[in-house]
């Protein structure tokens, strides 16, 4: 028994860690080609236990710190099919100042997967005969995608660096979905905006 819990473990594990696989840490692409030199951050969150509308969200950060310079935050959101449709509007609060930022290019795709289960029996009857029977059954899991991006003006990045608590807020219909910064995304996200 303990043999398996720790298999399931070790699978578990394995699973999560390819899955973030990228996630939370920066990485550099210098200008090789003469469009500046590129920071990226990508985070994922969770909303809480009581979100009834987002499954997930990624934040992906780009900045880029040469010729045209860039600060710009793109966001992939998969919500619920049932959630209220998205308003284009979103909030940042920083300690307690609060930024209302313009969204742009907001894209909405349904995603679809297909997912089948099989199942086959043998059986032997007294006399040696063998009989299978099979069976399968299919699923079909959907969700929305909401992907845009915001532009970061020189005062919230100047904000971002002094910052304690950073979270965006954003609606589905009239239900807020809040994605809070823990302390090891905050510093990622700090050292992000001090590159140069």
């Amino acid at each position: 028994m303990k043999n398996f819990i720790y298999f399931n473990f070790c699978i578990c594990f394995l699973f999560s860690s390819c899955f973030q696989q990228g996630m939370n840490q920066i990485k550099y692409h210098p200008n090789d080609f003469g469009d500046g030199s590129k920071y990226l951050l990508k985070q994922r969150f969770i909303p809480g236990l009581f979100s009834t509308a987002v499954n997930d969200c990624i934040i992906q950060y780009e900045r880029v710190t040469e010729g045209r310079i860039v600060n710009r935050v793109h966001f992939l959101i998969n919500r619920k099919v049932e959630a209220l449709d998205f308003v284009p509007t979103i909030h940042l609060k920083i300690d307690d100042l609060i930024f209302h930022i313009k969204i742009n290019r907001v894209k909405t795709q349904l995603q679809t997967e297909n997912e089948t289960l099989s199942n086959q029996t043998m059986t032997t009857d007294t006399t040696g005969n063998v009989m299978s029977s099979s069976s399968s059954s299919s699923t079909q899991n959907s969700w929305f995608s909401e992907k845009f991006y915001i532009d970061l003006p020189s005062d919230v990045i100047a904000s971002i660096g002094n910052a304690k608590k950073i979270a965006y807020r954003f609606y589905y219909g009239p239900e807020p979905v809040t994605l809070e910064y823990d302390k090891e995304k905050l510093k990622l996200l700090k050292e992000l905006f001090s590159k140069k």
